[in-house]
């Protein structure tokens, strides 16, 4: 016969079983009815007209993309430290241990974080389209060299890192100090643009989001701007292979004022489109009719930032 204290253990086991069960089914539940409402209304959009460039195939992946993004931003948000010392309104910080400088008014646990968790991001939704092994890179909108680093940790032979921003500027002197001496980054401290130019430069409340087209919430400067075709002629350089374009609203004016580049290089280029403005829409355009051949391709989407019912691809590449 058997005791009573079995038969309670035996009740409890039972008990505790069903409950882990109860709990599995719950969070199961959830996930699957996230992904059901998330991806369903991305693609409602994508039917509506409200999702045009995003490719079906990441409309169907638009709940775990987005997961994704925010679990690498939490996992970056924690990686990264700061470090002792400010010098001439620059501080720094450690992401993974190594060392960067950046304006002392940044706030690293966020956009900092942002920036770093984006390009881990983009390699894993699209490793094809990353930077190759051997590659010359145009970083076009460096910052402080978030992209640059990146590039270089991909085996890039060389990065020209564009930026009109002086104190950024100073940031990726000090950031890159033993790859400028190696040559195997150049920095640029000029605004890429569609023609030779001086213009008025938006400063932001975070050194990210400065912009030549919009109030960024800071102040203003004047910056030397010209054509990449010009950049590239000047350094010399027989090989583009990859650019990347994240110029918050100027993308147009600057593929325009690299068509040479296009037409005698054909590299990989990634333009961020999930900004305001519509100069990225006209990448297709401009692209084609420097080189007919450039096909698209799309990453990872996203809800826009600006049409809150509409769905906009983070960015898009071509080659």
């Amino acid at each position: 016969m058997e005791s009573p204290v079995v038969r309670n253990e035996s009740i409890m086991s039972r008990v505790l079983k069903l409950t882990g069960a109860v709990a599995v089914g719950v969070l199961l539940y959830l996930y699957v009815l996230s992904f059901v409402l998330q991806t369903g209304w991305a693609g409602w959009a994508k039917v509506t007209g409200k999702a045009d460039l995003c490719s079906w195939e990441r409309i169907v992946r638009f709940e775990p993309d987005m997961e994704r993004f925010a679990k690498i931003q939490d996992e970056a948000r924690s990686s990264i430290e700061a470090l002792p010392g400010i010098d001439r309104g620059l501080r720094r910080i450690a992401y993974h241990g190594k060392p960067f400088w950046i304006r002392h008014d940044s706030q690293p646990e966020n956009s900092m974080a942002y920036l770093f968790a984006e390009h881990e991001w983009l390699i894993e939704t699209n490793p094809s389209e990353s930077v190759q092994p051997g590659d010359v890179v145009l970083d076009i909108g460096a910052h402080i060299g978030t992209f640059t680093a990146q590039a270089l940790e991909l085996g890039a032979a060389k990065v020209v890192a564009v930026e009109p921003d002086p104190g950024n500027m100073e940031c990726l002197r000090r950031n890159f100090s033993a790859d400028i001496a190696a040559g195997r980054v150049v920095l640029v401290e000029e605004a890429a643009w569609n023609k030779r130019e001086t213009l008025t430069f938006h400063l932001g409340e975070s050194s990210a989001w400065s912009s030549l087209m919009h109030d960024a919430g800071g102040g203003t400067l004047e910056v030397s701007a010209r054509p990449l075709d010009e950049v590239v002629k000047e350094l010399g350089l027989e090989s583009v292979d990859y650019i990347k374009i994240d110029v918050e609203g100027a993308e147009a004016e600057v593929l325009e004022g690299a068509a040479e580049i296009f037409r005698a290089h054909r590299p990989t280029v990634m333009v961020d489109s999930h900004q305001g403005g519509t100069g990225w829409m006209r990448a297709p355009e401009i692209l084609r009719e420097a080189h007919p051949d450039y096909e698209s391709v799309c990453g990872p989407c996203q809800l826009s930032e600006y049409e809150r019912d509409h769905v906009v691809p983070h960015v898009m590449f071509y080659h």
